[in-house]
């Protein structure tokens, strides 16, 4: 908070642990939202099955947030802009101009996750996006408000035959519809304004679609989730532009792969029942892998 004399000289000003307002110098969080979730965690239904929160505590204590899987950490990031968002210009005469979220991409800084580096990106260390960095595309699309609606179905569909599972769809539409296959789900919880959840979903394979509506319910905007079907595993191969022989492990090399498993034709799947790691030998040189 500003006092009178710096509100005379400061541009604008700034804090890290609640939401400030004012009705004359902008006002906005310096970083927000510090909690961790690494991408190779779907949900508790994918493998490597991490139940949302699992890991060693932090200096005594729980270290729940700071180990979420994807679906939690996306939820999160609604929740937490949501926070900002119902405090924004227009809303009144003192308003909050906003906040950073902390940090955009995954890096070797610190953490209190179980992983040796920090998980609190939208986008992992190489940059993939998670959950989340679609969640902010949808909250984030236009200037102060929503400009463009738009959907994003948090997650994949390609699961175990019997999981049931709650569904989350992150939209600024006012409405959102879910239909499997072309069946209506009903109608949706909806929280923070943007999270959209379809509790109890039975998994089926084929077409999971959401549309979101105006207040006039009329559609503007859908997102859709294909199940991969039957999967064949896919394997990479560890070449070096310097030899076709080799990989050196010089330690100044980054090699990037995507192990997954597809189906005709081609769509990526989720990796139900098979592991979503990689470890592999490359020649002489072990092949560490550090994220999926």
């Amino acid at each position: 908070m500003l006092g009178g004399a710096l509100q005379d000289v400061a541009e604008y000003g700034g804090e890290m642990l609640y939401i400030n307002k004012s009705a004359r110098n902008p006002m906005w969080a310096m970083e927000y939202m510090r909690d961790e979730g690494a991408r190779k965690f779907w949900d508790d239904f994918s493998p490597p099955f991490q139940k949302d929160g699992d890991g060693p505590p932090h200096k005594g204590q729980s270290a729940a947030t700071y180990n979420r899987n994807g679906d939690s950490f996306a939820l999160e990031a609604v929740r937490r802009w949501h926070d900002y968002w119902r405090e924004r210009p227009g809303t009144g005469t003192r308003v909050s101009s906003g906040g950073v979220n902390i940090i955009f991409s995954d890096s070797n800084t610190h953490h209190r996750g179980a992983e040796n580096y920090r998980r609190s990106g939208e986008v992992d260390a190489m940059r993939i996006p998670k959950d989340a960095f679609f969640a902010h595309q949808v909250m984030w699309d236009g200037w102060v408000d929503v400009e463009r609606p738009r959907a994003h179905i948090v997650g994949h569909w390609n699961y175990a035959p019997g999981t049931v599972k709650p569904v989350h769809v992150i939209s600024s539409a006012e409405q959102v519809r879910l239909t499997l296959n072309g069946r209506d789900l009903g109608p949706a919880r909806q929280r923070n304004r943007f999270a959209f959840t379809f509790d109890a979903v039975a998994f089926d394979p084929g077409e999971l679609k959401a549309v979101g509506y105006d207040a006039r319910g009329r559609p503007v905007c859908e997102a859709v989730l294909r199940a991969a079907g039957p999967m064949a595993p896919t394997w990479p191969w560890c070449r070096s532009k310097r030899s076709k022989r080799s990989m050196p492990a010089t330690g100044a090399i980054r090699w990037h792969s995507t192990p997954c498993a597809s189906s005709w034709p081609g769509r990526p799947s989720g990796a139900a029942g098979s592991r979503r790691g990689l470890a592999t030998t490359c020649w002489r040189a072990r092949c560490r892998w550090k994220g999926a």
